[in-house]
């Protein structure tokens, strides 16, 4: 079992897990990007917000995506940088153990439902209201999930992990679809 734990450390040090996200806390934005392109991500990042009179903190904790931490709201909404094959604004970062724990933790992150563990007010913040909100009132059949993996930045045919973030994918739509008219076929 030694040789188990020393494997777990390595692995640790190699591909640390991001930060959870909480309620009410930070949400930093993701951008993808080819493999190699990480700083040249991050310097345009830099680049942008120092033009416009801030700073923010930009990382690259896996190959291929770039964390960004705007506290100052520096960054659009919608900023697409160059060098970015996607962005994911406002992400959450869960965990749990199987599929559909991993879907509902997903849904009360970004939502504030279907929690059992959140019976109080405050565990739903402003983000997640306002997302409710929007889903509530968008038009039937426009919600679109999208799954991503780390190796698909790196062109990978058959990414680590992909068949399980797809399996999430569609536990997820399968929630949302007894909740939000936006997630049935329209």
């Amino acid at each position: 079992t030694h040789s188990v734990d020393v494997l777990e450390v390595r692995q640790e040090e190699l591909h640390p897990l991001p930060p959870l996200t909480v309620p009410n806390g930070p949400r930093p934005i993701y951008f993808t990007c080819r493999h190699s392109y990480e700083h040249t991500l991050i310097d345009e990042i830099n680049r942008y917000a120092s033009r416009n009179g801030g700073g923010v903190h930009a990382i690259s904790p896996y190959p291929g995506l770039v964390r960004v931490e705007d506290d100052d709201c520096i960054l659009p909404m919608f900023y697409d940088p160059v060098y970015a094959l996607q962005s994911m604004p406002q992400s959450v970062v869960v965990t749990a153990e199987s599929i559909k724990s991993i879907s509902k933790q997903v849904i009360s992150a970004l939502l504030g439902v279907g929690s059992e563990d959140n019976d109080n007010e405050s565990a739903i913040d402003r983000i997640s209201q306002e997302q409710h909100d929007r889903l509530r009132s968008a038009e039937r059949g426009s919600l679109s999930i999208h799954c991503l993996v780390p190796g698909m930045c790196k062109a990978q045919t058959k990414p680590v992990m992909q068949h399980r973030s797809d399996k999430v994918g569609e536990e997820i739509a399968k929630m949302a679809k007894k909740m939000f008219p936006a997630a049935r076929k329209a």
